[in-house]
């Protein structure tokens, strides 16, 4: 992306964010603090924050993008705009919402259930963490089917049971499902290792592809075992069908354990996908990413957003939701407001540098291959490029389900790409607001 569209991009966003706060400020509740040195002070301190986070975040070309703008006076600090102090004074102590940004045992508590933590060891040293929830109401384990769910880029077990009883994982309980929660490595839930420690960047050398050679056969046969059956249902979303696909088309004897396999808005093929956050990745230079964060963390952690944003963040729901919805991170009919603070309580989660890389390569190469390493090649794989996953060979039953507006999981990827090749597809479900939402 050229400079002058990045002046004007930020310039937009810049402008948005002033009518925004501008609306608030016309708006905003007559019942204000009455000490105003503790109010400067608490603003002074989130400002400090956001500053302190921006510098840590943002790449060092667009550090020196925004630092030309400043002294141009194009660009004013964001946080002295928004005035976000104003959020603490409008906080009103709400005990379900606490105990649901507490943990994820809090998530499940309040809605009958509680939750099982179960801790499983990859072949390769990785200790994962599985949650299974349970509740007395329910039929015995033993006459229910058996349900793994697995998350997405950047999500964890928390993203099934965030949006309160509607949440797909107690919709399943509570029409009888024995359902478990899964987790790969590098989330907030599976920082351990057998040997290495999360400080050392060999911990982070992996990507999805290692997570559908050694999580998902991990967790697959401990559910089974545990819940005494020959099969279960796994379902996928977004990255955790990606790890489905790669693993049930190489391994046949994992592939025999599954009953159904449920693919939510698969990302295998994404030449076409059109997320505002990895169209910007795919403009970074491989070679610059590398030598700039190496085999490291990537966290876009809660407590990153909780520094800023305190608990009441939905007290302030038109700057909240614009913010998201200009990091295209949800669809804004989709969004529930209300549960902001919640969700920024337990997402997003972090993954490897490693990780987005390999994502990164998918998006370039519009194929689904294992990770690309240049002229090392020959010695992870012994080819000069690495080997394409053959989705032909992935017979287990497959229910695919995508919708028109997923900027990751492009309609045109799935239909021209993914689904001609699946041998045993048994149910396809797409969703669309509105027929002009199919042609986009």
């Amino acid at each position: 992306m050229e400079r002058p569209i990045l002046v004007a991009v930020f310039a937009v966003a810049y402008s948005a964010f002033v009518f925004l706060f501008w609306r608030h400020r016309k708006y905003r509740s007559p019942n204000r603090g009455q000490d105003i040195f503790k109010i400067k002070q608490a603003k002074l301190q989130l400002e400090a924050k956001a500053k302190s986070l921006y510098q840590q975040l943002l790449p060092l070309p667009y550090l020196e993008i925004i630092s030309n703008l400043k002294e141009k006076k194009w660009w004013l600090p964001i946080f002295e705009k928004l005035s976000l102090y104003q959020l603490i004074l409008n906080y009103k102590f709400d005990e379900v919402a606490e105990k649901e940004r507490r943990d994820l045992v809090g998530l499940a508590e309040v809605r009958g259930f509680a939750i099982e933590e179960h801790k499983v060891k990859t072949c390769d040293g990785y200790v994962l963490c599985l949650h299974r929830l349970v509740s007395n109401s329910i039929v015995k384990k033993n006459s229910r089917k058996v349900v793994l769910l697995q998350h997405g880029l950047l999500n964890s077990a928390a993203s099934w049971i965030l949006c309160g009883e509607e949440s797909f994982a107690f919709l399943l309980a509570n029409s009888g499902f024995d359902v478990w929660l899964g987790n790969s490595r590098g989330t907030k839930f599976c920082l351990e290792h057998e040997t290495l420690n999360p400080k050392d960047p060999k911990f982070w050398h992996f990507s999805w592809e290692s997570m559908a050679e050694y999580d998902l056969p991990t967790m697959i046969d401990y559910v089974i075992s545990v819940s005494n059956v020959e099969k279960l249902i796994y379902i996928g979303h977004s990255q955790g069908s990606t790890m489905g696909f790669a693993c049930f088309s190489t391994y046949p004897i994992v592939a025999r354990k599954i009953e159904l396999f449920v693919a939510l808005g698969p990302t295998v093929f994404m030449g076409n996908q059109k997320h505002l956050l990895f169209k910007f990745l795919i403009s970074l230079p491989t070679e610059n990413i590398i030598s700039r964060f190496g085999n490291r963390r990537f966290a876009l952690t809660p407590e990153i957003f909780n520094s800023i944003f305190p608990s009441s963040f939905e007290r302030l729901p038109i700057i909240a939701k614009n913010f998201l919805l200009f990091l295209n991170l949800w669809d804004d009919s989709q969004l529930d407001i209300k549960r902001l603070s919640i969700f920024f309580a337990h997402e997003p989660t972090c993954t490897s540098v490693h990780n987005l890389l390999h994502w990164a390569q998918l998006i370039r190469s519009k194929g689904f291959s294992k990770f690309d390493y240049g002229i090392r090649n020959f010695e992870y794989y012994g080819t000069e490029k690495p080997p394409s996953y053959d989705l032909t060979k992935c017979n287990v039953p497959v229910a695919v389900y995508y919708g028109g507006k997923d900027s990751l999981a492009n309609s045109i990827d799935i239909e021209s790409f993914l689904l001609p090749q699946l041998p045993n597809v048994v149910c396809l479900l797409y969703t669309s607001p509105s027929p002009r939402d199919r042609q986009k």
